[in-house]
């Protein structure tokens, strides 16, 4: 596993630990599970401000595009304050192995959702608010809040996201340029190269929207990690918030 991965899995593991043990004294259901049905899609598409799109092409119309100013480039780029994703990360072992989990989520302001595939095939459901964070297991009608401290969502589900690679030191930056993907989009794609060459990073980032939709790492020359995530820009319902118990959770909560 990449060294940044783990780092950040330990910052989180406190209240992830937290919620497991509480989940040992969550009221089980008797019978079947209940079915539990995930958020849909925002019924109606939000386009992107013209003032947004023009301000983040003239952005990169008007930067030269090198290691030193990718950083600039990135960190200059206006992105939309609601928006869902749906998306898929792996996870190679070193016994060849791979582990594929889906993800999808939610972003309406200072809220955030994160929805995970588990290995056992139930789905790990993470909400954030600027004060609290909720998580449960898609097996259960309870759920565990605590403080949501210094941590985000992303974080909490292992999502790198366009804040990494504005936390890389600039000297590590061993290549940078504007790239299309594989749907045609272009794309601010950036390489890291740790000091000892040991550790490699690949970053693309979505000019439209400013959101990185694709990551990997590499250790030894090897994959260790890989995310792919496409962003919608659309009305985000408050279906995407709701607790097991039907509230609703609110950013003031």
């Amino acid at each position: 596993m990449d060294k940044k991965l783990l780092l950040r899995a330990g910052a989180v593991a406190g209240i992830l630990a937290a919620g497991l043990f509480a989940s040992f004294y969550w009221p089980q259901s008797t019978g079947s599970s209940p079915e539990i049905i995930l958020p849909q899609s925002g019924g109606t598409d939000i386009e992107l401000e013209g003032e947004t799109q023009q301000y983040n092409h003239r952005v990169i119309d008007e930067i030269t595009m090198d290691t030193s100013s990718v950083q600039r480039v990135v960190a200059s780029l206006r992105r939309p304050g609601e928006y869902s994703f749906t998306g898929q990360v792996t996870y190679y072992y070193g016994d060849g192995q791979t582990g594929v989990f889906s993800v999808r989520g939610a972003v309406r302001g200072e809220l955030c959702k994160v929805v995970q595939s588990m290995p056992d095939g139930l789905f790990k459901h993470t909400i954030l608010t600027p004060a609290s964070v909720y998580i449960w297991s898609s097996s259960t009608l309870s759920y565990y809040k605590g403080a949501a401290g210094n941590v985000s969502a992303d974080e909490l589900a292992l999502l790198p996201t366009y804040e990494d690679l504005l936390s890389v030191p600039q000297e590590e930056i061993a290549d940078a340029s504007f790239e299309k993907n594989g749907e045609g989009q272009l794309c601010v794609y950036a390489r890291r190269l740790s000091a000892d060459g040991s550790l490699e990073e690949q970053y693309y980032i979505d000019v439209q929207t400013g959101l990185l939709t694709s990551f990997t790492a590499y250790e030894g020359g090897k994959p260790t990690y890989a995310m792919q995530l496409t962003p919608a820009v659309e009305t985000v319902g408050d279906d995407w918030f709701t607790l097991p118990s039907g509230a609703v959770v609110t950013a003031s909560d």
